[in-house]
């Protein structure tokens, strides 16, 4: 058996509008009011979980090992009108610079 990670079509066997729906308010609630413009999945995989962002207006970036993930995210893409840049990609450093901004009371 070849490695496993590269069996895209097993990843989307629990994917069903029901769970589209569920994930889409799940990060809405996660969000909350923060104003996001653009999301980047470095391990985007099929997409099931980022691409129901794109139904929250916010325009999706991905990458991931697999070329078979990616292709397999490009087609669910194109099946929902997503247009969407993926990269197949090998982070071995990632920085991450953030502001936070709290309000105190």
């Amino acid at each position: 058996m070849g490695n496993l990670y590269e069996r895209a079509d097993i990843y989307d066997l629990v994917e069903s509008d029901e769970r589209t729906n569920a994930l889409v308010k799940d990060w809405k609630e996660f969000l909350g009011d923060i104003d996001i413009h653009t999301f980047l999945d470095v391990s985007i995989g099929t997409g099931g979980l980022t691409l129901p962002l794109h139904e929250l207006g916010i325009e999706l970036y991905g990458s991931d090992l697999s070329e078979a993930m990616l292709t397999r995210c490009k087609q669910k893409a194109l099946d929902k009108s997503v247009d969407m840049e993926l990269r197949c990609s090998a982070f071995t450093f990632i920085i991450l610079f953030t502001m936070m901004v709290t309000e105190l009371t």
